[in-house]
């Protein structure tokens, strides 16, 4: 993909059906989305958010249905969340999150939990929270926002066992604490508890196996 010795350095794979997409770097546009088919002339870029040599750097690549959704930098809003219509190939900023800021709410961890996706980002006011969206504006969302206030509940290792989303998070009481998203209602539980204001177990590395 990228001439010469140095490397496109390919990353963030996901596939669907026979197409495999992933982020990398042809040396012109920077890191960006592209497609493979696993042969050479079905290898091609995209989508080219960033406009120039910098690239949108995509990550957290999910498929749902016809559409990929991924966490990139546009250079205008920041790290925010988007969509790639893998019929059309046409893509999109999905909700600017964290307006005003070329920070951005860096979306990341994205699985998929009943025809949405679920991730952890920064908005203007609650600090980073658990988020859901159906890939649309309005339908994009804080779940809850568990550590109240400004403070950062930081929910990372989001792992799904048995339809049910599993991940960690920062709790006002507790610290940090292994929690639960409900499928179905949506209800955010502590299933793992520890004595004492603020004393935290401090779990990581979430994986769920077949059980």
């Amino acid at each position: 993909i990228k001439k010469g010795k140095r490397g496109s350095f390919p990353s963030s794979f996901t596939s669907h059906k026979n197409s495999l997409f992933f982020a990398a770097d042809d040396g012109d546009k920077g890191s960006e989305l592209w497609i493979s088919s696993g042969s050479k002339n079905g290898t091609k870029l995209a989508a080219d958010i960033q406009r120039g040599d910098k690239g949108s750097s995509p990550s957290d690549l999910l498929t749902q249905g016809k559409d990929l959704y991924m966490s990139a930098d546009d250079g205008i809003h920041g790290r925010e969340l988007w969509s790639y219509n893998i019929n059309s190939g046409q893509y999109q900023l999905i909700r600017d999150i964290r307006t005003g800021s070329k920070m951005g709410p860096n979306p990341s961890d994205l699985p998929p939990l009943n025809g949405q996706v679920v991730f952890a980002a920064e908005g203007n006011v609650y600090g980073r929270e658990l988020w859901s969206s159906d890939g649309t504006k309005n339908g994009t969302k804080m779940l809850l926002d568990i550590n109240p206030g400004g403070l950062d509940s930081n929910p990372n290792d989001l792992s799904l066992l048995n339809g049910d989303l599993y991940f960690t998070a920062n709790t006002y009481f507790n610290g940090r604490q292994i929690l639960k998203l409900d499928r179905s209602g949506l209800n955010v539980t502590e299933i793992v508890g520890s004595p004492g204001q603020a004393t935290s177990s401090k779990p990581s590395d979430l994986y769920a196996s077949k059980d």
